[in-house]
């Protein structure tokens, strides 16, 4: 074991040449050879892709479609505003588009700086690497070319390399694209190519292993050859653009955007048309004589066309929602900081998208139902227990100590309190690959072969009908009568059932360690049975309420665990997702309600079988990779929305599978670029809060979708209605913008920051299939729009309010446009609540408690500041007062809309509880 190898060699920038010294295969680089790999071939860092910059990104969000409309509009003005009659309009479309993209530049930036810099906490992945002779951990990125990593299952290769030692099983998936487990060894000729210079890493190579395959089972050591850059994860990395795809709702919300501007688009021609209609033939007293000579009037017909498309114009301002694509970044951006606050870290966005719509959570137990801080509590023999090592008696601890020495590892949490609880704190490589079987989730136990004795720990369940014989307290060998294995079991079940974990230890002859290899002991393999460790892991306090809140959102709860059906039992019925008394499920059981089912059993049953009990799961108990991915597959085909968590490799297929994967920050890098959300704490009740920032943000920009419609609408309404009527431009292009922006940009503003309240909790997820506009939106819409018309209208044409007013034609017009102001506050204060008290929590979004006011406060400098730009006069105080509140009455008729609903809601329950 004391080969070496011929190391490529490198050169200072003065020209001294450095010579990295060969390592030995058992000790690894010395501290002081890391440094010049290092030095000569970098760091084993892939390099980021490079962010489009600023001014890049917000030419970039110029092309939208709804945005060219604005340009070709400010186009058009520009041409007319050199005779200085229509300069305002056009500096006003051009900041309508400056503040729509620089507020969704921002956004996004803002969002792309804040995800990098949080996930960036979540801390690097770690390896194990063999330096100075010794087993360390050590950071990925802390990797150098010809470093030794010791690879085991559940260890993510973290550079390119050859192996030197051992064999393994590898996922190269993420890299091939090949399903099937590739199987490596370490290679002679590999080895000589390595004697005498560089080596080709190919792809199929049963020596080589890359940087990302998942390791699956077997135990080796490799020889890194490549890192960083150089890796062929690094150069796939550098030539492909990542590139986020397009969520299904901001897909939506655009194909919602192009609808309303075809509206916007026929409202504008009808708009346009109705003013040439009355210039070139009402005006003219529908005379054709006249008609015929104003149509040969050359002056007079581009005026008037230039007049009517300007006001096709200011309908597609308003008409055109140019704020809805811009929306989810608003609203992601803002709750972003808010949500890594509540443990939260979105890494796509259709994840948080989707988390609010989850029907159906399949969650791991340790580490989320429960604290992740595994300890041995004590250990026991049939002659007694013992709380620590040191108390046990002298054969007794002797024997477990060289157990955890020889089988000692990292892979998991139960390795790791076991490794604690012998003393052990620097796992060596200490037993060669060939004299170990590690353990993972399929063998379910661990094996080493040293000093002419086989040391096993792993499931009571399967080593203990395998025990022929147990050690006694003064390390005797006896027989293992009846009576003391049913002692054993008696206390292996009492265990499990106070939720705790148990890990059986066991010694065998050499002879029988090849046949280990193949199968599980039985009675071809006789085992001496040594102790049980009892592990425990307390369920976090919190949870129990976190279940029942998932439960009243109507969210079925699954627990999947690795532990027997005892132990998940127990676990489960502390967390409240298992009643009392709940036996495991058999075939045979008719009965409904929340069940436990057993891994071995479900993997028996059929897909329709499966797909039968889905409605009734609860507990899954001895679960492996390929039922999570099954249990997912069969949960989508029923309807359902799905939602893992994970941490682990194997976890990494069904948080990809799932709807929405929940990645624990603790957890493997490839578990976390594999999941939507990583949840930074691993705690349960994190989950909870996606599932409620997922709602909230589907519920603001819902409320921002039905504010910006009813404002259409009116808007729209008024203009087509107006100009029909007589009334020549109701609303003026500069005074649409100035509605247009309350409506899109601070719009977007104000609603993106709507807390998440516990009522969302309360109702049912939205479904795969719902539409964005609901009824009750569109009931809303037309209610609250359709009063917002009439009170338009009726302020425009009554004869009456203007007699109460008084002034001449430009005072009236004034009081309208503020009054048309003042009806958007009172509708956003309508739609940002179901309550019938509007000030409900509107002290937690404060952007909403600053930009209402300040749109008044805006408004009153443009009544008595805008002049002829904004087309207004200076109003007395006391008739803007009663304009106001004139405004303020959609609140009132809005209060009414709301009633409505309660009472056919409380009926449809009434109805549904009698049935």
């Amino acid at each position: 074991m004391n080969e070496s190898f011929a190391f490529q060699t490198g050169r200072t920038r003065s020209g001294t040449r450095e010579v990295l010294r060969p390592p030995s295969v058992s000790c690894g680089l010395t501290t002081d050879e890391v440094a010049l790999s290092r030095r000569l071939f970098g760091a084993n860092a892939v390099s980021p892709g490079r962010r489009a910059g600023f001014f890049r990104q917000f030419f970039s969000n110029l092309n939208d479609p709804i945005i060219k409309i604005l340009l070709a509009a400010l186009l058009v003005n520009t041409v007319f505003s050199f005779s200085g009659s229509r300069w305002a309009e056009s500096c006003g479309i051009a900041l309508t588009v400056l503040v729509s993209a620089l507020v969704t530049t921002i956004s996004e930036r803002s969002s792309g700086a804040s995800f990098e810099k949080l996930y960036a906490t979540l801390g690097d992945s770690r390896c194990r690497v063999l330096r100075d002779g010794e087993e360390l951990d050590c950071p990925t990125s802390g990797l150098v070319k010809y470093d030794l990593v010791v690879l085991r299952p559940g260890d993510t290769a973290p550079a390119d390399g050859i192996l030197v030692r051992g064999s393994l099983r590898a996922d190269e998936a993420p890299l091939t694209g090949e399903s099937k487990p590739a199987v490596k060894s370490a290679s002679p000729d590999m080895l000589d190519a390595c004697r005498i210079g560089e080596v080709e890493l190919r792809t199929g190579d049963p020596a080589v292993v890359f940087r990302g395959s998942h390791i699956l089972s077997g135990d080796a050591v490799m020889l890194v050859l490549a890192v960083g850059d150089a890796t062929l994860y690094g150069s796939i990395a550098g030539e492909l653009a990542a590139e986020e795809n397009v969520s299904p709702l901001k897909n939506r919300l655009s194909q919602l955007a192009k609808t309303i501007s075809h509206i916007g688009y026929v409202s504008a021609g009808i708009v346009a048309a109705v003013h040439l209609a009355d210039a070139f033939w009402f005006d003219a007293g529908c005379n054709p004589a006249v008609v015929l000579l104003r149509l040969t009037d050359a002056r007079f017909v581009l005026t008037e066309a230039v007049n009517a498309l300007t006001l096709a114009i200011s309908i597609l301002v308003v008409a055109v929602p140019e704020g809805l694509p811009m929306m989810i970044t608003v609203v992601l951006s803002s709750n972003m900081k808010r949500m890594m606050k509540a443990n939260v870290l979105v890494r796509r966005l259709v994840g948080i998208e989707t988390a609010g719509s989850v029907d159906m959570l399949f969650t791991d137990k340790t580490g989320t139902l429960t604290s992740g801080a595994l300890t041995v509590e004590e250990i026991l023999t049939p002659d007694g227990r013992w709380l620590t090592l040191g108390s046990a008696p002298g054969s007794l601890g002797i024997r477990l100590k060289k157990s955890a020495e020889v089988n000692a590892s990292v892979a998991n949490a139960t390795e790791q309190a076991l490794n604690r609880f012998a003393g052990i704190r620097r796992v060596r490589a200490a037993i060669p690959p060939e004299e170990r079987i590690p353990f993972d989730s399929e063998r379910k136990f661990s094996a080493a072969c040293s000093d002419g004795c086989v040391y096993l720990r792993g499931a009571a369940e399967l080593l203990l009908p395998a025990c022929v014989s147990y050690a006694d307290e003064n390390g005797r060998i006896r027989p293992m009568t009846p009576g003391v294995r049913a002692s054993v079991e008696r206390a292996v079940q009492a265990e499990t059932a106070r939720a705790a974990r148990v890990i059986l230890h066991a010694e065998a002859a050499p002879d029988v360690f090849p046949a280990l290899r193949d199968r599980a002991p039985d009675e071809g393999t006789p085992l001496t049975f040594i102790a049980v460790s009892v592990l425990r892991d307390e369920i976090r306090r919190e949870v129990p309420d976190a279940v029942r809140v998932c439960r009243e959102a109507g969210i079925q709860v699954v627990m999947i665990t690795g532990d027997n059906a005892d132990t998940a039992a127990a676990v489960a019925r502390s967390c409240g997702i298992l009643r009392e008394h709940s036996a495991p499920w058999t075939p045979n059981d008719r009965g409904t309600g929340p069940i436990l089912v057993d891994g071995g059993v479900l993997r028996k049953l059929p897909d329709e079988a499966v797909t039968a009990l889905l409605p009734q799961l609860a507990v899954i108990a001895r679960v492996t990779p390929g039922d999570k991915s099954r249990l997912i597959r069969l949960s989508k085909a029923a309807g359902h929305i799905v939602g893992m968590t994970g941490d682990g490799i194997n976890d990494a297929p069904a948080l990809k599978a799932a709807d929405v994967g929940f990645a624990m920050g603790s957890g493997t890098d490839v578990a976390r670029e594999a999941g939507d959300i990583v949840i930074t704490d691993d705690n349960f009740v994190s989950i909870t809060r996606a599932v409620l920032y997922g709602r909230t943000i589907f519920s603001s920009i819902r409320k921002f979708i039905t504010y910006q419609l009813t404002m259409n609408l009116a808007a729209v309404g008024v203009s087509v209605l107006g100009t029909m009527c007589g009334i020549e431009n109701p609303v003026t292009v500069i005074q649409m913008l100035w509605v247009n922006m309350i409506m899109d940009t601070l719009g977007s503003l104000a609603f993106a920051g709507e807390p998440p309240l516990a009522d969302s909790m309360k109702e049912k997820p939205v479904g795969r299939s719902e539409p964005i506009l609901s009824r009750a939106m569109l009931f809303q819409m037309l209610a609250t729009g359709g009063y917002a018309i009439l009170l338009s209208m009726t302020f425009l044409l009554s004869p009456r309010v203007r007699h109460f007013f008084g002034g001449g034609e430009l005072y009236h017009l004034t009081l309208f446009f503020a009054l048309f102001v003042f009806l958007g506050i009172g509708i956003a204060l309508c739609t940002r609540t179901e309550r019938i008290q509007l000030f409900a929590h509107l002290s937690e979004n404060r952007a909403f408690a600053v930009i209402m006011p300040a749109v008044a406060a805006i408004q009153l400098l443009i009544v008595y500041f805008g002049g002829t730009v904004f087309r207004c006069a200076p109003l007395r105080a006391s008739d803007l007062g009663l304009c106001a509140l004139f405004a303020m009455t959609v609140i009132p008729a809005d209060t009414v809309r709301k009633c409505i609903l309660r009472i056919r809601r409380e009926h449809r329950r009434q109805n549904g509880a009698a049935k």
